[in-house]
C-alpha cells in the first residue's frame, strides 16, 4: 500500500488511535515522565514503513505488511534485559480495521521505536521511522 506524505498525514488525522509508525501512533507515547525517566520513545501500536523518493520533491511512504509481522513476532520473543522497552510478552499484530495496514500492538507501552526500527531493518523494510 502505498502513500504519499500527504495521504499518510490525511489517515493519521481521520484514525490517530488506529495507527502508529516505525511509524508511530500519536498519542501513544507515555504521558509520565517519572514512570520512564530513561526512555520516552515507547509506543502502545507501530507498523514498519518503507521510504522512497517520489516526484515533485516529496516523500513517499509504503507500509511494508510483512515486515510489520516478522518485527512483530521478533519483538515479542525478545528478552534483552529488565527494562519496560526489553520484553513484549502482550505484542500482538492486528490489521485496521478498513484499510489492510497491519500494526504491532503493545498496551503496555513496550514497543521500543529504536528497537522496533531495528527489527523492522532486520525484517526487510527499506527504512525505520520513529
Amino acid at each position: 500500500m502505498k502513500f504519499t506524505l500527504t495521504s499518510l498525514v490525511t489517515l493519521l488525522a481521520f484514525a490517530p488511535a488506529a495507527l502508529a509508525s516505525v511509524v508511530a501512533i500519536p498519542g501513544a507515547e507515555t504521558n509520565n515522565p517519572n514512570a520512564l525517566a530513561e526512555k520516552r520513545d515507547l509506543h502502545r501500536q507501530i507498523y514498519c514503513v518503507d521510504y522512497h523518493p517520489a516526484k515533485n520533491l516529496k516523500e513517499g511512504g509504503e507500509v511494508d505488511n510483512d515486515a510489520t509481522d516478522k518485527a512483530c513476532a521478533m519483538y515479542r520473543r525478545r528478552s534483552t534485559g529488565n527494562k519496560q522497552w526489553d520484553k513484549c510478552s502482550d505484542c500482538y499484530m492486528k490489521v485496521l480495521k478498513g484499510s489492510n495496514i497491519h500494526v504491532c500492538i503493545s498496551e503496555g507501552r513496550h514497543l521500543g521505536g529504536d528497537e522496533m526500527t531495528y527489527y523492522c531493518k532486520k525484517s526487510g523494510a527499506h527504512h525505520g521511522n520513529d
